[in-house]
């Protein structure tokens, strides 16, 4: 198992494998339904580093 940083909770994957079965919002696959949405990991990830990446951008 990989270590995640407390600020990064996201990219733990064991936090994806509870909850309601949905279809993710990116790819339309079946995954659990986070406190983050219906995203599954993967999606989820990419969507996070996208939105920290632009938050970051905007503070330059």
């Amino acid at each position: 198992m990989v270590a995640v940083p407390d600020n990064e909770p996201w990219h733990d994957s064991e936090r994806y494998k509870a909850g309601k079965l949905t279809s993710c919002a990116g790819c339309g696959k079946s995954c659990r339904k986070t406190h983050w949405g219906p995203w599954c990991y993967g999606c989820n990830v990419e969507r996070i580093e996208r939105i920290n990446k632009t938050f970051a951008d905007l503070m330059k």
